[in-house]
């Protein structure tokens, strides 16, 4: 019997590859994080039921939005700054570091402080002044969250992806435990606690982390790189703010023309959108990392992006494809109360596998600074489906608002890939065959 040749060659360039080893910490260690933040939110789903949940995951999902918006493009910021000269100029990264963290620090209590005082009117805005108490208790988790996210993209930039892993294990647990018996005892509130003592372990625990390899650093040049930073990470930021304010004006208007129950279903079928791209996701700092190093060898690096696009769109679709499988009998694990899930998850999985390309080229395009052109496609992408939801749910009868919702996003995410990879074609038209 004859057997395929083994390359044994190639089996030892993957096992030795830094990138190969970096992607399984992420995919191992931030993945089980993940893994656990799904499960706690499953089980307050089932403990709150659709309508408390669809308020739990209003004031979640916001607070994930104003958090990233709060770290002004930081988190990839960090990353680049830090591993561009983590080896020819290392004697400037812990001042790269604190200049992050003290930009990051000041922009998510400005923000804390807004939507404390935004909290009423917001509330009574969406008809839900129940909200209001939610929405202020969201302010402080927004700090930590922000500071936390920021931490990561330090971390990424040094190259500690075994450490990022192993604290959203940890992270992970915490939540997953408190999240369900707080939502028990206390219902939302227990919940709502149990997500703002996580978000402050982690930053916490990254910290310590931090603060250890910034010791190890020898000879360090203490100067501010805020003017640098901030003036590299605008456009970046916009990017976020126009992504964060889009993905919360898609909350708000399901709130806003629909119900509680309705964001409930939408919320739940995130939570699977979450785990098809999660393993895109948690490569995005991984992918910006390395591409950043490697911009010096252009060869090399559109080499290592190629295999990159190929390798995460047919991870994402294969993940998706089986959960579209499974669509109908996760629907039943949730209840009755979430009757017409399905289709919304199928929607949303489908999403899935286009916006994973769109994070590779969003990497693509920020290792090779050309983020302003990032930004414009943003903005071009979130104004069109914006805009369409208000027209669909306003001119036309909708039977599903958030499956109305998920179609919308799908179209305009297609639309956004398409204008990244003409983006992509021309400033590299010398390099790409």
């Amino acid at each position: 019997m004859k057997y395929f040749p083994i390359d044994h060659n190639l089996i030892n360039r993957f096992y030795k590859s830094r990138f190969v080893k970096d992607s399984l910490w992420a995919i191992i260690g931030s993945g089980g994080g993940y893994a656990l933040i799904l499960a706690a939110g499953i089980l307050v789903a089932i403990i709150l039921g659709s309508s408390k949940f669809g308020e739990y995951g209003f004031i979640k999902s916001t607070m994930f939005q104003f958090a990233t918006f709060a770290t002004l493009g930081l988190h990839f910021t960090s990353t680049k700054f830090i591993a561009e000269n983590r080896e020819n100029n290392p004697f400037v990264l812990a001042s790269m570091s604190r200049s992050a963290l003290s930009i990051t620090t000041f922009s998510s209590l400005f923000c804390a402080t807004a939507i404390f005082i935004s909290a009423h009117p917001l509330a009574v805005l969406l008809n839900h002044e129940e909200f209001d108490s939610s929405l202020r208790f969201m302010g402080g988790i927004v700090v930590f969250r922000a500071i936390a996210t920021t931490q990561y993209g330090i971390l990424a930039g040094f190259g500690d992806f075994r450490a990022i892993g192993k604290n959203n294990i940890l992270s992970g647990l915490i939540m997953l435990t408190s999240s369900a018996l707080g939502a028990w005892l206390w219902g939302l509130y227990g919940a709502l606690t149990a997500l703002a003592l996580s978000q402050v372990f982690n930053s916490i625990i990254n910290g310590i982390v931090i603060r250890s390899k910034v010791r190890a650093l020898p000879n360090q040049i203490y100067k501010s790189y805020i003017k640098d930073e901030l003036r590299f990470t605008f456009p970046v930021a916009m990017q976020d703010i126009s992504a964060n304010l889009g993905n919360f004006l898609i909350i708000f208007i399901i709130a806003k023309f629909s119900s509680m129950v309705q964001l409930g279903i939408y919320t739940a079928a995130q939570q699977w959108y979450v785990v098809a791209i999660f393993i895109p996701s948690l490569l995005h700092n991984v992918i910006l990392s390395h591409l950043s190093k490697d911009n010096n060898n252009k060869s090399r690096h559109f080499q290592k992006f190629r295999n990159i696009v190929k390798a995460t769109f047919l991870g994402t679709f294969a993940t998706s494809l089986f959960l579209i499988c499974a669509a109908p009998f996760i629907t039943k694990f949730y209840g009755q109360s979430f009757d017409g899930l399905t289709p919304v998850i199928i929607a949303l999985l489908c999403l899935a596998s286009v916006s994973c390309l769109t994070g590779v080229y969003k990497s693509e395009l920020i290792s090779d600074g050309h983020i302003w052109q990032l930004f414009l496609a943003r903005l071009f992408r979130d104004v069109i489906c914006i805009t369409s939801c208000i027209f669909f749910l306003i001119c036309t009868s909708v039977i599903s608002v958030a499956l109305t919702v998920s179609i919308v996003s799908l179209c305009s995410e297609i639309i956004y890939l398409l204008v990244l990879f003409f983006i992509f074609k021309i400033n590299n038209r010398l390099f790409v065959q």
